[in-house]
């Protein structure tokens, strides 16, 4: 039998899921950030979590900035000039109040690769690795954050392998999802997919709720299943000031805000207003119309930019019809295998 509704507020599936001390990554990657869930997160105080993000930008900044993090792997973090912007990450490593393991991009994406594939490493070119500080410089990881190995199929040459990770929660921005679960999202995905499905519980906001029947109708789109998906947060702008590909543009002017913080006092005002001052999203953009105005918030809405259509008719998809077969007896068969896979 399928779960029921998995729609709740962001305070519901932050306060159900994510705990003091869990792994966490915010899954998506060079767009959209999962900035309305971060900020329930920061707002209920989550404490001592183990930040991984391929790429670090705004969100994770103020993950960093609210105290919520004990240790991040990554393998990239946005740093504006030292004399320019009051820089958590730079301040809380020279207090020693973070820990920090430090990535190539490709190999942060290969170990959430082996982490959503279920295998035990992933062997990646070593070469780069090797003759860099990567290699040498270890910190929570230790000798476990990477091996190296022969080539069994070419004698003399050096393979790395790296671990796989695979985070306790996953947070995610998407375009839509049904009620289900089913999310679909498009764009620049990087490890967006990998990170959410290495990861044990998904949680993911999005724009739009859908019927099932507009998910079916594109199901190239769905790149995390239902019965993946933990949690489904209806959260318009939930991804501002970051664009969402087909809702909105990307903020600069308002992201440029949070890069030209002097002291940690400016950045507490910030949190202070955006985060902590308001009790949810719905607030967040009120507060944005009241001090920017509704032109300046209708101005980031996305144009029309339509992709081409395809073709999905099958025979298969009309034999089911005119055997009159129902869609439900797959779904049914299919939850029950996943339920055997896991009591198995």
């Amino acid at each position: 039998m399928r779960e029921p509704d998995k729609l709740m507020t962001a305070r519901e599936a932050v306060k159900k899921f994510v705990r003091d001390g869990c792994s966490l990554t915010l899954a998506n990657f060079a767009t959209s950030e999962p900035f309305a869930l971060v900020h329930e997160v920061i707002r209920q105080g989550k404490r001592d979590l183990y930040l991984i993000k391929s790429s670090g930008f705004m969100a994770s900044d103020q993950l960093l900035a609210a105290g919520c993090v004990r240790r991040i792997l990554t393998s990239w973090h946005l740093r504006m000039s030292p004399t320019s912007y009051y820089s958590p990450i730079d301040k809380l490593l020279k207090e020693k109040k973070v820990e920090i393991e430090d990535y190539t991009n490709w190999t942060v994406a290969a170990r959430l690769l082996a982490g959503a594939w279920g295998l035990p490493f992933f062997p990646v070119r070593g070469n780069s690795l090797l003759l860099s500080d990567i290699a040498r410089i270890r910190s929570f990881e230790g000798e476990n954050k990477l091996r190296v190995v022969d080539n069994p199929f070419r004698p003399g040459e050096k393979v790395v392998l790296v671990p796989p990770l695979n985070p306790d929660v996953a947070l995610i921005h998407a375009q839509r999802a049904d009620v289900n679960g089913n999310v679909q999202l498009w764009g620049p995905l990087g490890d967006t997919v990998y990170a959410a499905l290495a990861s044990k519980v998904i949680i993911a906001s999005v724009e739009e709720i859908v019927e099932e029947e507009n998910i079916r109708r594109s199901p190239f789109l769905t790149l995390l299943p239902e019965f993946r998906v933990n949690a489904i947060v209806h959260e318009e702008w939930g991804a501002h000031p970051m664009e969402c590909l087909g809702y909105y543009d990307m903020d600069e002017p308002f992201l440029l805000i949070w890069y030209a913080l002097l002291t940690r006092k400016m950045m507490e005002s910030f949190m202070d207003e955006w985060i902590f001052g308001v009790e949810n999203r719905k607030e967040y953009i009120e507060h944005y119309i009241e001090r920017f105005g509704m032109e300046k918030l209708n101005s980031l809405r996305a144009k029309k930019y339509l992709s081409d259509t395809v073709n999905l008719g099958s025979t298969f998809e009309g034999d089911m019809k005119r055997w009159g077969i129902d869609w439900s007896f797959f779904d049914q068969s299919i939850s029950e295998m996943v339920e055997w896979e896991v009591e198995g």
